[in-house]
């Protein structure tokens, strides 16, 4: 249960990921995420909610909590649809910065990724020692996982289906989901 959490969205936090911006992409998607986990929801209309809930939950250090819809407005936002923080956010790796995480400069928030990263990957360690005996939230998992592999497979089979492909059949399963 705890596999695809750990493996698949605390690598790519890791240090040795290259990028700024795609740490901060993983960091932010492994929040929203972890949330859809809490909530038990998922798709369009949810994303919101699920990255504010995980942000201000038990799981995640308190001082985020009171700039987890700024975090989703200006960061989580910018770089998923843009590649690019929205403005009035600055993003590190750079070690000498570890200090100023989370400070509030006069042109904007700035975050040391490094330190998000290692702050939600401790989250979601948490989260999953919890997760393994709560059965309302392995409920969650579950039917969010369902509901995912659900939507993706009617969006697959209608492709497959409109363009009237010829599919095959290949002897290996993608490495995100358990067996």
């Amino acid at each position: 249960m705890g596999k695809f959490l750990e493996e698949n969205l605390i690598d790519s936090m890791d240090e040795k990921s290259k990028g700024t911006i795609l740490r901060a992409m993983a960091v932010f998607v492994a929040i929203e995420v972890c949330g859809s986990f809490l909530t038990g929801k998922t798709g369009r209309s949810t994303t919101r909610d699920n990255f504010i809930t995980f942000c201000k939950s038990k799981y995640i250090p308190k001082k985020y909590h009171k700039i987890s819809e700024l975090l989703y407005e200006i960061f989580r936002n910018g770089v998923a649809h843009s590649y690019v923080p929205k403005g009035g956010a600055h993003l590190t790796s750079d070690p000498r910065a570890r200090k100023h995480h989370i400070c509030f400069e006069q042109d904007g928030l700035f975050i040391h990724v490094l330190t998000l990263a290692g702050d939600v990957t401790n989250a979601i360690k948490n989260f999953v020692k919890d997760l393994k005996k709560n059965k309302l939230l392995q409920k969650n998992y579950y039917t969010v996982l369902q509901q995912l592999d659900e939507y993706g497979k009617e969006k697959y089979r209608n492709f497959i289906r409109q363009n009237k492909i010829k599919t095959t059949q290949i002897p290996v399963r993608g490495d995100i989901y358990e067996n």
